[in-house]
């Protein structure tokens, strides 16, 4: 039972992160300009 709790707050969370690109791939709007570029290749400790 908690494994199952455990997908499903995982499955959720995927879901809230996900949520602006699927509705962006959707709907094919266009990424807003001049906003905040994700960058995922840094580490915890570096500040940008």
């Amino acid at each position: 039972m908690d494994a199952e709790i455990i997908g499903i707050v995982q499955g959720t969370m995927l879901l809230f992160v996900s949520a602006p690109i699927i509705i962006r791939k959707l709907f094919r709007l266009r990424a807003p300009e001049g906003g905040e570029e994700v960058v995922l290749s840094t580490g915890w400790g570096s500040s940008g």
